[in-house]
C-alpha cells in the first residue's frame, strides 16, 4: 500500500459533532458534550484517528461511517493480534467496497519480536497479514515445544521482512526529522560494601556454572534478585549525593531505578522536592505528578519506568537487564524535554 500524506487536521471522536452542537447552541442552549464523549455526528465523512480507549464503546457507531482513511496512531498498543484493541481496530475496516486510506504510525521502536509486526501488517491489509501461522513460521522461527504448543517468539528470515516491508513501511530515525542536543552518558563509580561485593561474586559463579540448576533447568531467579536489590540499595547514599549537587544548582533530575526499595530511600532524603512515580501509582494520578514535576525547579523524580519529562539530568541508578529498555529511557526524556523542529 503507497504511503500517502495525512490531513493536517484530524477529526477525533466527537469533534464533528462538538461542533455542531456549539452552532446550534443559541436555540437549544444546551452545553456541548466534550469532543472524546462520543462519535462524529450522521453523515460524517472525515478521517477517523482512533483512540483505542474509546474504541471498544463506540466501535459498532464507527463502522457505520464511510470514512476514506483511518489513522491508527501510538500502534506499539496493537501488538498483541490477539488483544480486544487490536480486533476492535481490525472490525472497523470494511470487509466490502472500496478500501479505506489506512496510516498506522509509531513513535515508539518496536524492540520486541517480528510477531509483533503481525497486527500492523492486517491492518494495512498486507498479504503477510493473512495468516499469523504462516507468517511465525517464516519469520519468527516458529517451532512446537515438547507440550504441542507454537513458540513464536524467534525471529528468522529478517533480510526477507526488511524487503517485503519496503513498500509500506516509511521510517525515519530521530537525527533525520529533529534537531536535539548531544547526549552525554558519564558512569559515575560508587562503593559498595564488601558483603554485597561478595554475593554479587557469588551470583556470578552461579551465573557460570552450567550445573546450577534447579529440577527443572532453571536458574534460581531469586538469588539474583535479592543481590540486584542489596547493590541498589547500597548505591543509595553516592546517588543521593550525587543528586544532590544538580538540584543544588536549580537543575531537574530524573532517576531511573529497577528497585523500589532504593525509590523508597530517595523519596523519604528529598522528601517535598521529589515526585514519585512507580506501578502503584494509579494512571488517574500520573499526569498531575509529571505537571508537578515540570512546573517546578529544582525538583527529582523517581521511577521505575521509561517515561518522558522535561529534564537537564537523567539518572540510571541500576541497570536494566535489557540494554534497549536503558537506551530508550534516555531517548524518551531527551526528546520529551528539549524544544524541537520537526520537519
Amino acid at each position: 500500500m503507497p504511503v500517502r500524506a495525512v490531513p493536517r487536521r484530524l477529526p477525533r471522536f466527537g469533534q464533528t459533532q462538538l461542533e455542531a452542537r456549539d452552532s446550534s447552541r443559541g436555540e437549544s442552549g444546551t452545553r456541548p458534550r466534550s469532543r472524546t464523549d462520543a462519535p462524529p455526528a450522521a453523515g460524517f465523512t472525515g478521517w477517523i484517528i482512533v483512540n483505542y480507549d474509546l474504541l471498544k464503546k463506540h466501535v459498532d457507531a464507527l463502522k457505520a461511517f464511510a470514512c476514506p482513511g483511518f489513522v491508527f496512531d501510538e500502534a506499539h498498543y496493537l501488538k498483541n493480534h490477539r488483544a480486544q484493541r487490536s480486533r476492535y481496530s481490525r472490525a472497523l475496516l470494511p470487509e466490502e467496497g472500496p478500501p479505506p486510506i489506512v496510516h498506522v504510525l509509531t513513535g515508539t521502536p518496536l524492540t520486541n519480536r517480528p510477531r509483533d509486526l503481525f497486527p500492523l501488517l492486517q491492518l494495512v491489509r498486507h498479504s503477510l497479514g493473512r495468516s499469523f501461522l504462516a507468517f511465525a513460521k517464516r519469520y519468527c522461527d516458529a517451532h512446537q515445544n515438547d507440550y504441542g504448543h507454537w513458540q513464536t517468539g524467534g525471529a528468522s528470515n529478517i533480510e526477507e521482512l526488511s524487503v517485503q516491508l519496503q513498500g509500506i513501511m516509511l521510517r525515519r530515525r530521530k537525527d533525520e526529522v529533529l534537531n536535539l542536543p548531544p547526549k552525554q552518558r558519564t558512569w559515575i563509580d560508587t562503593d559498595v560494601p564488601e558483603s554485597v561485593r561478595d554475593e554479587i561474586n557469588r551470583v556470578a559463579e552461579y551465573l557460570l556454572d552450567e550445573d546450577a540448576r534447579n529440577v527443572r533447568g532453571n536458574r534460581n531467579i531469586g538469588m539474583i534478585s535479592r543481590a540486584r536489590r542489596k547493590l541498589a540499595v547500597a548505591k543509595t547514599p553516592q546517588t543521593i549525593e550525587y543528586v544532590q549537587g544538580a538540584i543544588d544548582q536549580g537543575e531537574k533530575v530524573i532517576l531511573f531505578s529497577h528497585s523500589t526499595h532504593a525509590i523508597r530511600r530517595m523519596t523519604r532524603a528529598f522528601k517535598d522536592v521529589c515526585v514519585t512515580i512507580t506501578g502503584a501509582v494509579p494512571a488517574s494520578r500520573r499526569q498531575a505528578l509529571v505537571d508537578r514535576f515540570q512546573d517546578r525547579t529544582g525538583t527529582l523524580h523517581c521511577m521505575p519506568e521509561t517515561l518522558g519529562h522535561e529534564r537537564e539530568h537523567g539518572l540510571e541508578r541500576g541497570l536494566n537487564l535489557r540494554p534497549r529498555n536503558l537506551t530508550q529511557s534516555g531517548h524518551g526524556s531527551l526528546l520529551v524535554g528539549c524544544a524541537v523542529d520537526t520537519n
